[in-house]
């Protein structure tokens, strides 16, 4: 095997060194697999920030058998222990790529192998819906409000803290060691939920958090339309996800906190909908997985969903 040559630079050669070492590991592991191996995220549009992670999806050809796939997690796990700066590396492979292509459609940069982007087909968007709906549920609980179960209404996390708890830090391994407070989750949870209103409500597939949020605001008109934009905009390009010292910034990320909330509840609204629906589906993995999901938001107060579960549980097995 001949020495590495990436096809895209970052333009940061440390970057660039890591990107060389983790395809170079994984060609030597799995010689003659891999279709090619994407940039994707704020290294891969020029929007790193100090503590951005290196998003990369290897996509392999065909369909990865059991043996090679674990050999490929071995490398992304020994990947994650060689590099300083954070990896979140995807596997892959055609026969299973699903959702990943909208990502590599709409935001990969090639580094290395053959390009066949265009070869791949989107996911069907039913199902694509489907899955940025229940990602940016997961990311309002699990990233945002650090808990395993929502009840609808959300209050804010902390309604007397100055950013409405919006600041507490939930993943640590995002920061720096040490960090209690970043708008990090605040900024990718938002944007999460604009990827998948931009799938309910307009039909359309997006791909990063900048691409997302700018989508939001031009094809969903409702109150909270500039707001996706402005927390990436502000959180992630002006503030570097840190929380600004100076007093009228702090105002300005303040004003964007109180806003998050009638986003969240209106996203968890519309999903709300969307789960009932699928109670009501004659397909029975549909209502299994409205019920699977029901364990993970609560709505106390919703006699139609409580008449919708209680139907489902007279249904013949």
């Amino acid at each position: 095997m001949g020495a590495i040559e990436l096809l895209f630079s970052t333009g940061q050669a440390a970057i660039d060194r890591a990107l060389t070492g983790i395809v170079t590991l994984f060609e030597a592991s799995l010689p003659g697999r891999a279709r090619g191996y994407y940039l994707l995220g704020s290294y891969a549009d020029g929007t790193a920030v100090a503590i951005s992670d290196i998003d990369l999806i290897a996509l392999f050809a065909g369909a990865l058998d059991q043996r090679e796939r674990a050999l490929a997690e071995r490398v992304v796990a020994g990947c994650s222990l060689l590099s300083p700066t954070r990896l979140d590396i995807t596997v892959c492979d055609e026969a299973s790529i699903g959702g990943q292509a909208v990502l590599l459609r709409f935001d990969g940069r090639l580094l290395y192998g053959a390009d066949t982007r265009a070869d791949l087909a989107l996911p069907p968007l039913a199902a694509y819906t489907r899955q940025t709906l229940d990602a940016a549920r997961f990311f309002i609980s699990h990233i945002l409000h650090g808990v395993e179960r929502l009840e609808y209404p959300l209050d804010y996390p902390d309604p007397e803290g100055e950013f409405y708890g919006y600041d507490r830090v939930h993943v640590p391994e995002w920061y720096p060691p040490g960090t209690e407070y970043g708008v990090k989750e605040l900024v990718t949870t938002a944007t999460r939920i604009a990827r998948a209103q931009l799938a309910l409500r307009a039909g359309r597939y997006a791909g990063s958090k900048g691409g997302s949020a700018a989508s939001y605001s031009q094809y969903i008109h409702d109150e909270w339309r500039d707001l996706p934009q402005a927390l990436y905009e502000q959180g992630k390009l002006r503030w570097r996800y840190a929380v600004p010292a100076e007093a009228e910034e702090r105002r300005m990320l303040r004003e964007l906190c109180r806003r998050m909330l009638g986003f969240e509840n209106d996203f968890l609204a519309r999903y709300r909908d969307e789960l009932l629906g699928l109670l009501r589906s004659d397909d029975a993995d549909d209502r299994g997985h409205a019920r699977q999901k029901l364990r993970e938001v609560s709505y106390p107060d919703d006699a139609e969903l409580r008449a919708a579960l209680a139907a489902e549980d007279e249904l013949p097995e």
